[in-house]
Formats: C-alpha cells, structure tokens, sequence
C-alpha cells in the first residue's frame, strides 16, 4: 500500500509542475529573484522523500523538452541513471555531460567534489573518454554536525553515501580515483594531486567555507580554457564565496539558467589584457 505521504507529495508536486510548468523547463524558477518558490525551497526539503519527488517530476518535466531538441543518447543514459541512483535535474546532468565531452582534448583530469551517490559524477564520466582521469572528493558521510551556513540549516549526514555504494555506482567507469575525507585536508601532502592540472571541476558542496576552499585549491591548478561548475549557486553561502574569490580575478562567473553558476579559466595573456583594459 502506498503510504499517504507520497499520494499527496506526487499530488503537490504535480501541481507544482503546472503551475510553474515553463519556468521548470527554462530554470527561470531556479534564479533567486523568482517569489514564492525557488531552489532554496526545495533544498529545504532536506534531501529527503519530498525532495526526491519534486526532483523526479521537475526532472520529467524537463526531459520532454529536452527530448525534443537534445542528444537522444543523453537523454537516454540519463534515464537509465535515474533507474538505479540519485541524479542531478535534467537539465543540469545534460550540461555536466556536454561540457566534460567538450574537454577530453584539453590538458588536465577531471573532478567533482561532493558526490552523494555519483549521480553528477556518473554524467561526468559518460561524457570523458580514453585516458582522462576522474577524481572524487568527498567525506562519504554527508553534511558535518551541526552546520549553519548563512542562515542555511542543514541536517547533520544529509547526503550521506558509503565509499563502497559510490565505488559500485560508478563501477562501470574506468579511471576513476577516490579520495575520502574533508577536502582539500585531506589532500594535505599529497604531491601527486597537488600538482596535478585540471581540464573539469564540478562543486556540490552546499556551504561557503567548503565552496571558498574549493575555489582556493582549484583555481591555481585550472588549466587555460578548463571549466569550474558549482552547484547551488543560489544558496547565499555559496554565492558569497564565489562573489569573494573572483572579486580579483580576471574572468567572470557565468550565472546559468539551472542552479549552477560557472567559469571558463583565462590564459596568461587573456588575463592580462582584460587586467589592462579594466
């Protein structure tokens, strides 16, 4: 027997999607100016069975768009990835997949930290080819007790996921490295990643201090021309770390129409003249 609470959270959610239908499809409803409802609501639903209904009919929503104008074989493994584990919304796994695809040819591995499940990691790895490394970094035990970030509550383990769960949810990729702790402590030392270049970074780390120190380790190691995504760029905390780091940088945050925002890292001559012209 299907227990009430997923009647009414299918019911809600449904109505959700007529309601707010084409700004769901365009991500208009994910940008913080939209009243009354935006991602910092769903993120509030802590990760649990609310959460995950919304994400499944908003997810549904998008890929009948997308299933009109995209690669049928995105859409198509994304499906099948919804099947077995926690996935990013449509629309922000068909970028995660379309920009690591455009970056095999550029110098530098790849990289996600926070992972969960290996949802976003799993799009990651189905756009990399031949060679191209994968890194993962993350504590695999969730949000840190007791966290408060900006006003932001977040429930202590939320978004917990075992090493060995993710290990086998991205079983069927191959190069894929896994380092378990908090990031980037627990890369202290390491030579080999610390001198390590970097073609793709994706952030899912929810928190500013974790988001500014993401920022700080990346962004030297970038390669020109290499692409950094962070997710939930609404969250304040997020978007104050980002605002604090790139004040002083030369290229300029890409505040895209998902819950994303991004950067495309200069050349040393790229840099300088925007540098001089400014």
């Amino acid at each position: 027997m299907v227990p009430a609470v997923f009647v009414t959270a299918t019911i809600a959610a449904s109505l959700f999607v007529v309601k707010y239908g084409r700004k769901i499809v365009t991500g208009e409803i994910f940008k913080r100016k939209e009243k009354g409802v935006n991602s910092r609501w769903i993120q509030r639903l802590a990760g649990g069975r609310l959460e995950r209904v919304a994400n499944s009919v908003i997810s549904s929503a998008q890929m009948r768009f997308l299933g009109r104008v995209g690669d049928p074989e995105i859409i198509k493994d994304y499906k099948q990835l919804r099947k077995k584990l926690a996935a990013p919304l449509a629309n922000e796994a068909y970028l995660l997949r379309s920009l690591a695809a455009s970056l095999n040819d550029l110098d530098g591995d790849f990289a996600e930290v926070g992972c969960f499940q290996g949802g976003s990691a799993a799009m990651i790895c189905q756009g990399k080819e031949g060679d191209k490394r994968m890194h993962i970094f993350d504590t695999f035990e969730g949000i840190p007790r007791g966290r408060k970030d900006f006003g932001e509550h977040f429930k202590e383990n939320l978004y917990a996921c075992s090493l060995e769960q993710v290990q086998a949810n991205l079983s069927d990729f191959p190069n894929v490295a896994f380092h378990k702790g908090l990031f980037p402590s627990s890369v202290n030392g390491n030579s080999e990643i610390e001198q390590t270049k970097f073609a793709f970074v994706n952030i899912d780390v929810d928190l500013y201090e974790g988001t500014l120190e993401c920022l700080k380790f990346f962004y030297p190691r970038m390669s020109p021309g290499g692409i950094l995504v962070s997710h939930d760029y609404m969250l304040d905390g997020v978007r104050a770390a980002f605002d604090e780091f790139m004040a002083d940088k030369p290229e300029r945050i890409v505040d895209l129409p998902t819950t994303q925002c991004m950067f495309v890292k200069l050349d040393d001559q790229s840099a300088g003249a925007i540098r001089r012209a400014a």
